[in-house]
């Protein structure tokens, strides 16, 4: 059981590495909006944690609050949600019972408390809603703004 929670606990580099191919693979602007997304909310994590320097349990290294684990995973099964859940009802089910596990990999292997989950865990659910009704704005603009580009049409599907 330990392994599968440790490999749920490694998520960052292979899970960035599934995202950047889906990138490559289906050229979506809203895909690469959606990526910077998650990126922008590991960055409010990491200040949060600055800001806040509240300690990790059983004397882990660093700070824990909030779990950017957990954030970050929450940020994609809410956006994931909202983005197309009638295509991929089976994705967005998959994302968000894996975000749950990320969530209680991270206090089950003692690298957060469960209040520094759960903040996480809040704060990334709402930065994924935010980010998509932003996008919701963003999105007639852009689309307008690549149509005058030549190489736009080809660079993105």
């Amino acid at each position: 059981m330990n392994g599968l929670l440790s490999i749920l606990a490694s998520t960052k580099v292979w899970f960035a590495s599934l995202v950047f191919l889906l990138c490559v693979y289906y050229r979506s602007i809203q895909l690469i909006y959606f990526t910077f997304g998650a990126c922008c909310t590991a960055v409010v994590g990491k200040v949060l944690k600055r800001l806040l320097k509240q300690p990790r349990p059983y004397g882990q290294k660093g700070y824990g609050m909030p779990s950017t684990h957990s954030q970050v995973m929450m940020f994609f099964a809410c956006y994931s949600q909202y983005w197309q859940p009638e295509s991929f009802e089976w994705a967005v089910l998959a994302m968000s019972v894996f975000a749950v596990l990320v969530a209680w990999s991270r206090v089950h292997l003692r690298y957060h408390t469960l209040a520094q989950v759960l903040v996480g865990s809040v704060i990334g659910g709402f930065l994924g809603l935010v980010w998509y009704r932003l996008w919701l704005w963003i999105d007639p603009l852009l689309h307008h703004y690549l149509d005058t580009l030549p190489l736009a049409s080809r660079l993105f599907a």
